[in-house]
Formats: C-alpha cells, sequence, structure tokens
C-alpha cells in the first residue's frame, strides 16, 4: 500500500509539470496571438528578434520536456526491476509456506496475482504518458520546424527589402546627381541672367548718355526754331503792317481822285458862271453868294489835299522800313538754314546708330520677358493651387464648427465709485474661457443653484480676455471674400462691443456696434489689396421685419409705409462711412427701444481679382438683429413702432417675433440634417428674408456682448436669460458643443478654472461677494469651523498633483480675522491701491508673443495587467491568483512609487518632483491648502491690471486663428 501510495504521488508530481507545461503553452498561444494583432505595425527587425525568441523558448522547452520524459523511462524501469524483485521474493516465500501451509496458499498465490494486475496496470500507465510525452516532443518538432521556415522566410523578405533598400539608395543617389545637374544649370542660368542683366545695365547707361546728348541738340535745335519762329512773327506782323498801309494809301489815292474830280467840276462850274455873270446881271448876287460857299468847299479840299500829302509821305516811309526788316529777315532765315540742316543731318545719324542697340535690345527683353514668364508660369500654378488648398482647408475648419460660430463678449459694469457692484438679487453671468462655457445664475428664482449654461465657441472679456477679431469676424469675412455667403446674428438692445483704443495715448475703452465693425472690417478687407489688381462692387440694403410684415426702411417716407409694392432700395456704397451713414438713416424710421421688429441690413459684394483670368467672386453678407420682445422697463414700451396697431395686437406682435426667433433656430437646424428642398424657410418672413444665407454652405456667427452682473426685474436693454436661452437653442441647432456643464474629466485644469468652480459653490452657498477675498476668508473661516470640509477634497489632491505641495505652502495663507479693517490694512500691498476689484476672469494662456506655460505630465510607471501572469519557473508550479496581502502590498509599493510633475517656472511655483505620499498628505491645522488657494485668488486679482495691460500689448501681434 505504501508503495502504491508513493506510485501514486509520483504521477501525479509527473502530471504536475506537464499540466503546467500545456498551461503555458496555452498561455503563449494566447500571447502570440495577442502580439501577432498588436504587432502588426512593427518593424521587420522586431519581428526577427521575437521569432529567435519564440524559438529559443521552445528549444528550452523541448529539453525539459526530454528531461523529464528521461526521469519517468528511468523511474518506469527502476519499477520493472523492482515488480520482478518482488514477484521473485514472493515465489519463494510462497513454495517456502507451500510446503509448511498449505491451506494458507490459495491466498497467497490470490494477492500476488492482484499486486501483479496492479503493477501491470501502472505500466500500461506509463507508457502511455511516455507515447503522449513523445507525441508532444513531436509536436513541439514540428512547430520547431514551421518556425525555422518563418525564420527563413523572413530572412528571405529582409534580403529583399535590403535589395530594394539598395535600389531606393541608387535611386536617390541618380535623383541627387540629377538634382545637382539641375542646380548647376539653374547657377548657369543665373550667370546668363546676371550677364543679361549687365548688357540691360551696360545699354541702359548708353542709353542716357546718348539721350543726353540728343537732349542737348534737341535743345539748340529748339532755340533755333524759336528764334526762327521768332522772326517769322515779326515778318508777319510787318507784312501785315504793309499790307494795311498799301490799304490806307489806295484808299488816300481813290479819295484823291475824286477830289481831283471835284475840282475839275467845280472849276468847270466856276467857269459857266463867270460867263453867265456878265451875261445876266439880275443872277449875279445869287452867284456871289454861291461864290462865296464854293471858296469854302475849296478851302476845305485844299486842306484835306495838304492832309494826304502828310499821310502819303507817312506810307512812303513805312514802305521804306519794311522793306528794310524784309531785308533782314531775309538774311537772319539764310543764316539760320545751315544749323537747322546741320541739326538734322546730326539727328538722323544719331537715330541710325541707336535703331541696332535699341532693336538688340528689344530683343533681348524679349527674350528674358519669355524666360521670365516660363519661370513665372509654375509658380502661378503653385499660387494658384495653394489658394486652393487654403480655401479647402479654411472650408474643412468651418465643416468642423459645422459652419457656425457662437462667440460672447462679457463686460464688467463699474459703479460711479470705481467699484464692481454685484446685484445680491440679481443675474451672475460667470464663463470658462479654456472650454468656452457661460454660466447664469438668477438669484431671484426659488432654486438659486440652477445653472443656465451654454456652450460658445470663443468667449471673450473687455478685462481678462480682451476682444480678438481674429477669432470672430475675420473667419467670416475671409470666407465671403471667397465667394461664401454669411449669416451674422445679434440681439436688438443688446450692449455695444468694448475694443481697446486706436491711439495708444487713450487709455478709455471704445464702443462699437455689431453692424458697425463688420461693415468696418469688410471694407478694410476689400480694400487691403492694391485698387489697381482688383474690383469691388458693395450694395446695401436695410430691411425690417414686424407682425411678419417687411418694411423697406430705405424706402419709407415720412415714417409712414406704403400700401402700395414698391421695389426694394439698394444703395451702392464706397466705404464704411457711406455705409454707416445709409444704415443711420434707415435707424431714423425706427425708435430706439424697437423690440418687436426684426432688422436684417442685407451687403451683397462683387470682388474681382484683375491679374487672373477667375470670374468675379459674388456673395452676399447678412446682419441681422433678433428682437426679444419689448423689455420690462417703462422706458422700453414709451415710444411705440410708427406703424403698430393698436394696444389689442401687441400680443399678436409678440407671438410674431417669437416666431421669427423660432424659425430661425429651426433653419440653422435643418439645413444642416435635410436636403435643401425640404427646409421651411416660408415659416416665417425673418428666414424668407435669410434663405440665402442659411443654405447648406453658408456661414454663420452669432455675436453677442452680456454684462456680468444684471438686475432681475426693470432695466434698459435686452434681457441676458433670453439671449442665453436663444444661444442654447443655436447652440442645439448647428451642434458641436455638450449641453451644461462639462464632465469633471474635461474641466479646466488651470487655477483660474479651479477659482470659477470654486467661485460658483460659495454662490451656492448664499455669499453675497464671492469673489471678494474678505467674503472668502470667511468662507474659509467658515468651512474650517464646520464638520463637512472634505466637499474639495478631490480638487485640492488634483491642485496638489498639479502645483506641488511645497509650491502652495510657499504661499503666505493668513488666518483670517475678524476685523475686516486690520484684513484690508494687511492686504492693501496685495491690492496694490485697490480696496476692492471688480470680478477678475482668467487671463487667456497662449498669445503669438507670450508663450503658453507647457502642460502638466505625470509619467507613471507601467504597471501589469490584471490578468497577467507570474514569471515561470523551472521548478514548482507557483499560484494562479494573487492574495489579498500580496495585493496590498502591490498597492502600497505602487502609492510610494515616484511622479515627476512638470510646472511652469514662475515666479511662485518652481519645477519640483514629489513622491505620490508626499502630495496626498492631507493639510495641517497651521497651514491650511484651502487657505492657500484663497491667497493665490487675490494675488491673481492684484495682478489683474498688470496681466490685462501685458495682454493689451500681446494682443498687437496676436495671429491665432479662431480654431482651436
Amino acid at each position: 500500500m505504501r508503495r502504491s501510495r508513493s506510485r501514486a504521488s509520483l504521477e501525479d508530481e509527473g502530471e504536475g509539470p506537464q499540466r503546467e507545461d500545456e498551461d503555458a503553452e496555452e498561455e503563449e498561444e494566447e500571447e502570440e496571438g495577442q502580439e501577432a494583432e498588436a504587432g502588426g505595425g512593427e518593424s521587420l527587425a522586431q519581428l526577427l528578434v521575437d521569432m529567435t525568441a519564440r524559438v529559443q523558448a521552445e528549444r528550452e522547452q523541448r529539453g525539459l520536456v526530454e528531461t523529464r520524459n528521461q526521469a519517468l523511462l528511468r523511474e518506469l524501469d527502476a519499477l520493472q526491476q523492482e515488480l520482478l524483485a518482488l514477484r521473485t521474493a514472493s515465489c519463494v516465500s510462497a513454495a517456502s509456506e507451500s510446503r509448511a501451509e498449505d491451506p494458507k496458499a490459495k491466498e497467497d498465490v490470490a494477492a500476488d496475482a492482484d499486486a501483479g494486475e496492479f503493477c501491470w496496470k501502472e505500466l500500461l500507465e506509463a507508457k502511455k504518458a511516455k507515447e503522449k510525452a513523445l507525441v508532444e516532443a513531436h509536436q513541439r518538432a514540428m512547430q520547431v520546424l514551421e518556425l525555422n521556415a518563418c525564420v527563413s522566410m523572413q530572412h528571405d523578405e529582409l534580403s529583399a527589402l535590403r535589395s530594394r533598400a539598395k535600389d531606393d539608395r541608387e535611386a536617390r543617389e541618380r535623383s541627387e546627381s540629377a538634382a545637382k545637374e539641375l542646380q548647376q544649370e539653374r547657377q548657369l542660368l543665373a550667370q546668363e541672367t546676371a550677364l543679361l542683366r549687365a548688357n540691360v545695365e551696360q545699354l541702359t547707361g548708353e542709353m542716357g548718355q546718348r539721350s543726353t546728348h540728343f537732349k542737348a541738340l534737341l535743345e539748340k535745335w529748339t532755340e533755333a526754331q524759336a528764334q526762327s519762329e521768332h522772326r517769322e512773327r515779326e515778318s508777319a506782323a510787318l507784312r501785315e503792317q504793309l499790307q494795311a498801309a498799301r490799304q490806307r494809301a489806295e484808299l488816300r489815292e481813290r479819295e484823291l481822285e475824286t477830289l481831283r474830280d471835284e475840282r475839275g467840276a467845280l472849276q468847270h462850274q466856276a467857269n459857266q458862271l463867270k460867263g453867265a455873270v456878265a451875261a445876266r446881271s439880275a443872277e449875279s448876287k445869287a452867284f456871289q453868294a454861291y461864290g462865296a460857299s464854293a471858296r469854302e468847299h475849296l478851302q476845305a479840299q485844299g486842306a484835306a489835299l495838304q492832309r494826304h500829302g502828310v499821310y502819303r509821305r507817312q506810307v512812303n516811309g513805312l514802305a521804306r522800313d519794311a522793306l528794310a526788316s524784309v531785308r533782314g529777315l531775309r538774311a537772319t532765315l539764310t543764316q539760320t538754314r545751315a544749323p537747322l540742316v546741320a541739326i538734322q543731318s546730326d539727328f538722323r545719324r544719331f537715330l541710325e546708330r541707336l535703331r541696332a542697340p535699341v532693336t538688340t535690345l528689344v530683343e533681348r527683353s524679349a527674350r528674358f520677358a519669355q524666360a521670365a514668364q516660363a519661370e513665372h508660369t509654375p509658380l502661378r500654378q503653385a499660387l494658384q493651387s495653394a489658394e486652393l488648398a487654403r480655401r479647402h482647408l479654411h472650408d474643412q475648419l468651418w465643416n468642423a464648427r459645422r459652419n457656425a460660430l457662437l462667440v460672447c463678449q462679457l463686460q464688467n459694469a463699474v459703479a460711479d465709485g470705481g467699484e464692481a457692484e454685484t446685484p445680491p438679487s440679481g443675474r451672475l453671468l460667470r464663463a470658462n474661457y479654456a472650454t468656452g462655457e457661460l454660466f447664469l445664475r438668477d438669484h431671484a428664482a426659488p432654486d438659486a443653484a440652477d445653472v443656465l449654461a451654454v456652450k460658445c465657441d470663443a468667449v471673450l472679456s473687455d478685462r481678462a480676455r480682451e476682444w480678438d477679431r481674429h477669432e470672430s469676424v475675420t473667419p467670416l469675412l475671409q470666407s465671403l471674400l471667397d465667394g461664401r455667403n454669411a449669416c451674422v446674428a445679434t440681439f436688438v438692445g443688446a450692449s455695444p462691443l468694448r475694443m481697446a483704443p486706436i491711439a495708444a495715448a487713450s487709455s478709455s475703452t471704445r464702443e462699437v456696434a455689431v453692424s458697425e465693425l463688420l461693415l468696418r472690417e469688410l471694407f478694410a478687407a476689400v480694400d487691403a489689396g492694391d485698387t489697381r489688381f482688383r474690383r469691388a462692387k458693395l450694395t446695401i440694403s436695410y430691411l425690417a421685419v414686424f407682425n411678419e410684415a417687411v418694411y423697406d426702411l430705405l424706402g419709407l417716407e415720412d415714417a409712414t409705409p406704403s400700401t402700395e409694392t414698391r421695389q426694394m432700395v439698394v444703395l451702392e456704397v464706397q466705404n464704411a462711412e457711406e455705409a454707416l451713414l445709409v444704415l443711420a438713416g434707415g435707424r431714423e424710421h425706427l425708435p430706439t427701444p424697437a423690440g418687436l421688429a426684426h432688422t436684417v441690413v442685407t451687403v451683397c459684394l462683387a470682388y474681382e481679382r484683375l491679374l487672373t483670368d477667375a470670374p468675379p467672386v459674388k456673395s452676399k453678407l447678412q446682419i441681422v438683429e433678433l428682437a426679444l420682445g419689448p423689455g420690462s422697463s417703462a422706458g422700453s414700451v414709451a415710444k411705440p413702432l410708427p406703424w403698430a396697431g393698436a394696444a389689442a395686437e401687441e400680443v399678436k406682435q409678440r407671438v410674431a417675433v417669437e416666431t421669427g426667433a423660432s424659425a430661425l433656430v429651426t433653419a440653422l437646424a435643418e439645413v444642416r440634417v435635410k436636403d435643401a428642398a425640404f427646409v421651411r424657410y416660408h415659416s416665417s418672413k425673418l428666414t424668407v428674408l435669410l434663405q440665402d444665407t442659411l443654405k447648406a454652405g453658408a456661414k454663420f456667427l452669432a455675436l453677442v456682448a452680456l454684462p456680468v452682473s444684471s438686475p432681475a426685474v426693470g432695466g434698459g436693454g435686452a434681457d441676458p436669460a433670453a439671449i442665453v436661452r436663444v444661444l442654447q437653442q443655436m447652440r442645439a441647432a448647428v451642434g458641436g458643443g455638450g449641453g451644461g456643464a462639462s464632465p469633471p474629466a474635461a474641466r479646466d485644469r488651470s487655477v483660474e478654472g479651479f477659482m470659477n468652480r470654486l467661485a460658483l459653490q460659495t454662490q451656492a452657498e448664499s455669499l453675497a461677494l464671492p469673489f471678494s477675498s474678505l467674503d472668502m476668508q470667511d468662507a474659509a473661516r467658515r468651512r474650517r469651523e464646520g464638520a463637512d470640509g472634505n466637499s474639495w477634497g478631490s480638487e485640492l489632491e488634483r491642485m496638489t498633483k498639479r502645483y506641488g505641495r511645497e509650491a502652495l505652502e510657499t504661499l503666505e495663507a493668513t488666518a483670517p480675522s475678524s476685523n475686516r479693517q486690520q484684513t484690508a490694512a494687511s492686504n492693501a500691498v496685495v491690492d496694490c491701491g485697490y480696496s476692492q476689484l471688480a470680478p477678475v476672469h482668467p487671463l487667456p494662456h497662449a498669445s503669438s508673443s507670450c508663450p503658453p506655460p507647457p502642460p502638466t505630465a505625470v509619467r507613471k510607471l507601467k504597471l501589469s495587467r490584471r490578468g497577467s501572469k507570474p514569471p515561470r519557473g523551472l521548478g514548482g508550479a507557483p499560484s494562479r491568483h494573487r492574495s489579498a496581502t500580496e495585493a496590498s502590498a502591490t498597492t502600497r509599493k505602487k502609492q510610494q512609487q515616484a511622479v515627476a510633475i512638470l510646472l511652469p517656472a514662475t515666479k511662485a511655483v518652481r519645477s519640483a518632483t514629489f513622491s505620490r505620499p508626499a502630495a496626498t498628505t492631507p493639510a495641517t491645522a497651521t497651514r491650511s491648502p484651502l487657505a492657500a488657494v484663497f491667497k493665490i485668488r487675490r494675488e491673481t486679482a492684484s495682478s489683474a491690471l498688470k496681466k490685462s495691460v501685458l495682454a493689451a500689448t500681446c494682443h498687437l501681434q496676436d495671429k491665432r486663428t479662431p480654431f482651436r
């Protein structure tokens, strides 16, 4: 019995290694399968190393199996010898005892037969185990052969890859030689170009010299020509004077002949009268009287003859002067003819000599222009392809944003005393600048802990993160210049945007309306290029939608809408000032608190680039101001619209306003999920007007400025809660943002994000001024005095891991005092002279001139997987499962492993390496991490002004894109 038990134990021990080997083989096969699946992308060298390791492991396992088989065979031989010895001894004892006791012989023989049968069965089982071991050894040998075949195949593949690499190297050398040849050719072309340029410069210099000589000759010729012209003018004047003198002389001669005829006639009459005197005495007196009168006439004729003689002498003198001047003019012409002929001949010879160099220069210039054209053709193609690639990437970025951007600017309201005031029962708006989330809390609501949240693509501020047009307006205008339609949505009564002043000396911020900003930026983008290389045409129209009726604000007369159908007034504008004047003229027909009418400004752009053969780009920009109904203040409803009806229709008008806004949101959603033919544009007149800019591929931008704090009831302007709700609906329509607050894994891990979450938690505990350092100290004291002080334990642990315990402890965490005046006096140095500061929001981490700090990187040692097996040994089989003691010891060992924490090199925190137990040790009573965190908040508030100035300086050189 003892021998049978020892044999059974040996068999169990022999089967134990075999089972372990089978388990090890199955695990190795599983691991090989996993490695084969995961190692698809590994290199060939790594695969060869793995195959060699596997072959070595198989050989080792085969040696182990062979040694175990030999040990089993030796054990079988020993058992057979022992069995024969036992049989011999039993036969001898049986023979001796048979002689002594015949009755007991049969029983001993039966026992020996049973023992022999049992030994025979054990022998058969040992043979079966041996055969099974041989079969396994044969299988292992086949696997080794397969692995050898795989190794040979891998060697063949490696040789093929080496030959391919050799071919690649040869091809690379050939390409390098070709590149060198091309470079040499390029150098030769550059040398030829330099020679051509030198020749051109030389010819240009010669042309300059010839031109100076030609200018000198031309000046001489011009002087001579001027002198000749002066002589000709003088001769012409003399000819004219001579002609006039001749004419006057002819007139005088004709008058003289007439006087001579009259004298002859008078003398004949006198002779007749003398004869008649003698004949007729009665008529003598009459003849005497007539003679007296004739004598007077003859005296007048004599005076006339004397005057004619004087005039004739003057004409003769003038004729003599004219003849002398003509003789001088002829001599002058004879003298100037020879220089003029010489100048003409010199100029002709100069032109003949200049013709050959100019022809050569023109030919060389033509060849150079042709070569430059051939060289610039691929550059033009590359520029065109780069422009197409830029447009494609721009569209892809817009598609990643689902062709919609939601941008909000937070504005801090400052009271008369210069201190920020937050109404205790009003609305409070906070933002997470890293994730773009807005949180609006209404303290007047029954449940003040509810937060209205919306996810924006960019959240800006007038203090921390100042206005940046590259994150809001510039991408939209770039898409507009590329030929895409765009729609910009804002709200009626919303605050204007606050921007940095243009002049460096000015310290006050300037307020710009959304429409004014877009028009100025649009004209700036259009006028960015040279006016000689582009042509742009912009037209503008201004419409209003009131009670589902469209009114043209530019075509209204005396603020009374016409019942008859008129054509819409479209005006062409040349600059932003003209466009703003058009909008100002249209706003004259709208009252200031027009909360029941949507307004739409449509700008049509036709942009043509003259250097390319591309057709002109036509696009449309529509700026819509959504109305949210009349406000709750008395001033908002004091002045109704000029075309509004009776007071009983106000409910209908409010319903029309809500219908237009909801139709806009519905169209935004349907355009992104439905076909264009099934989008319900006709649900409202507003969407009918906006259907060109709400179609597929059009860009949408929601731009609004909201105050950080606002009263719950009353107050002018738009309602921030209504605006945030509409933004929520737009975000849900366009998609791309999560609803509500982000999960803990996606929270902002910066100090500012932690401060914002801490402030929200403090607000939930009914704190009047959460961002005040004194109230924070009171909250810290209440937390330390209260029982529940571990609500922010995990958050503090993450802050400790990020910044280090020593860095947090280096900050002086002063104990809160009961006297507020002493605390304010102690914090005067930290607050830089300001008793209380306005709510400070986190500053942007990155800009073009200020590089961002490196992110926190926590490097942990790779832990073993849960299902991984412990290393196998040659001895006995280890256990498969870990005990509870080993698991706890392993956990403590993991907690003691070092964790490297990388921090940006700042004044308050320096790079250091801490162990996990030191980072997770709870705070002591003397120095509380929560008080240190409040100290961080105070220092952040005190340096807000300096950081805002630094951000404004960095903003001038900021080239960031709105897509992050």
